[in-house]
């Protein structure tokens, strides 16, 4: 009887990751510039420029479209859901003085405005438990991967750095339809 369980687990696996969609690419931000990518899902990955005096950067979004107030399908999934997360590419992060340069970035999204919706009312309702939760969301959870493979920064008048470039790899995984 483990025996079958285990024949049906498997079967399940492969056909779960075989209808699974991937995007692999890669791409160079300026400072002050936006940058949008369509997946074959029909949403976008988004990486939207924070500008700032002392300093700046970028987040990371999943959303479906890159315009500003879109609904950012990755920050309400990757933690810690308070504060800096993977999805934020600061220029503090990479000062010579911090030992939090992050040149992987690791984050999750959800695949629509039902399941951002969803996230958001799980996480608004202060009842709801932590780990049913998570294991809901993460059910229907996509994946993603920015690699910062060169960076240019220079400092700012105040002693802060400025990023000016960023050249990255992406890789995002989502299960299928």
């Amino acid at each position: 009887m483990l025996r079958l369980w285990i024949v049906v687990l498997f079967c399940v696996l492969a056909q779960a990751l075989a209808t699974a969609e991937t995007a692999k690419f890669s791409g160079r931000v300026l400072q002050g510039q936006d940058f949008g990518r369509r997946l074959s899902s029909g949403l976008w990955f988004c990486l939207q420029y924070e500008p700032g005096a002392n300093e700046n950067g970028w987040v990371i979004g999943i959303q479906e479209s890159c315009a500003e107030g879109a609904h950012n399908f990755a920050t309400i999934v990757t933690p810690p859901l308070h504060g800096p997360n993977d999805t934020d590419v600061q220029s503090w992060e990479f000062a010579p003085t911090t030992n939090a340069s992050k040149f992987v970035r690791r984050f999750s999204f959800v695949l629509s405005e039902e399941d951002w919706q969803r996230a958001i009312n799980t996480l608004n309702d202060s009842y709801a438990p932590a780990a049913n939760t998570s294991k809901e969301v993460d059910a229907r959870c996509g994946h993603g991967t920015l690699t910062i493979t060169r960076m240019r920064h220079h400092e700012s008048p105040d002693g802060g750095l400025l990023l000016d470039t960023l050249d990255f790899r992406v890789t995002l995984t989502w299960p299928g339809n």
